[in-house]
């Protein structure tokens, strides 16, 4: 695996942890947060080892487009990153506070881009 997707494995495991643990104590605007941070990381994962790079910009959109270009595990990934990106603006700069539904939801679309990177990587021989 290429060395920044090595840190940014690191990272996005972080992320969930703390997300789950934010979860558990329903604190749910603050775990949806940490789950787009480990969807986010979890994605350009993908993107710098298919594409050699990955977005930098401030648009999450960008995210997506470069996620598409990565095959069918990158259509399933951007699926998964656009479910939780709709909740981003909400948790982090919205008066109204997220549910819990929302925030499991989010969780799980955030494991599932981890855990399928994780797959991928391993499939094709990519692990550290």
């Amino acid at each position: 695996m290429h060395p920044e997707g090595s840190a940014k494995l690191e990272k996005a495991e972080e992320f969930l942890l703390v997300a789950d643990t934010a979860l558990s104590a329903e604190c749910f605007d603050a775990s949806i947060s940490l789950s787009v941070s480990a969807s986010i990381n979890g994605s350009d994962i993908l993107c710098l080892e298919i594409l050699g790079k990955f977005p930098t910009g401030k648009n999450h959109e960008d995210a997506l487009t470069y996620l598409r270009r990565c095959g069918v595990i990158g259509g399933t990934m951007a699926r998964h990153l656009q479910r939780v990106l709709k909740l981003k603006n909400k948790a982090q700069y919205s008066s109204s506070r997220c549910r819990e539904k929302e925030a499991e939801d989010a969780y799980r679309h955030a494991e599932r881009i981890i855990e399928g990177i994780k797959v991928w990587l391993k499939q094709n021989n990519r692990e550290d």
